[in-house]
């Protein structure tokens, strides 16, 4: 006697939960974007939660209630990438993909990062960067001047696994 077919599951994918720092600077000397995603293999039940660590909620990451109390859903069909957004931004996002044209459509060709058209005035070295914070006339002008000028990484400084940075900026 052949046993019945067992009733069929649906799909293990993965379960997520995710914590994220986008938009918001997590270390205070560098620019990172920071997301924690928590993976269960089990049956996608399609109830993604997702949190933007907010520097409101920076100091009580620790709180182990800080997730159930601040997290919005997440819906992730499968044909479309991941974007994780508050309420608000999903809604903005939505309105803005009913009305517009993704650049997909344009007859347009982007191959490149962001072009300055004109990096001597927008890249200055270490050496330069200091001298504009020494002319500066006050300690509030020198404040104001340094929070203007970041430092930049170019494509050619990013190495495997890390970088080498050229001291621009």
């Amino acid at each position: 006697m052949v046993p019945p077919p067992a009733a069929s599951s649906p799909p293990k994918t993965p379960t997520c939960t995710s914590c994220s720092t986008a938009r918001h600077q997590l270390f205070e000397n560098a620019t990172v974007d920071v997301n924690i995603l928590l993976a269960a293999h089990a049956p996608n039940r399609r109830d993604t939660q997702a949190l933007t660590v907010t520097p409101e909620l920076r100091s009580c990451l620790t709180d182990s209630s800080l997730f159930r109390q601040h997290a919005a859903p997440c819906a992730f069909p499968a044909e479309e990438s991941w974007v994780i957004l508050s309420p608000i931004e999903a809604s903005i996002k939505r309105k803005i993909e009913a009305v517009g044209t993704p650049l997909s459509e344009w007859d347009i060709s982007i191959n490149y990062g962001i072009k300055t058209g004109c990096n001597e005035a927008f890249i200055i070295s270490t050496a330069r960067r200091d001298e504009i914070l020494v002319a500066c006339r006050d300690e509030a002008e020198r404040e104001r001047t340094a929070e203007l000028i970041r430092p930049i990484l170019r494509g050619r400084d990013i190495k495997r696994y890390g970088y080498e940075w050229a001291g621009c900026g």
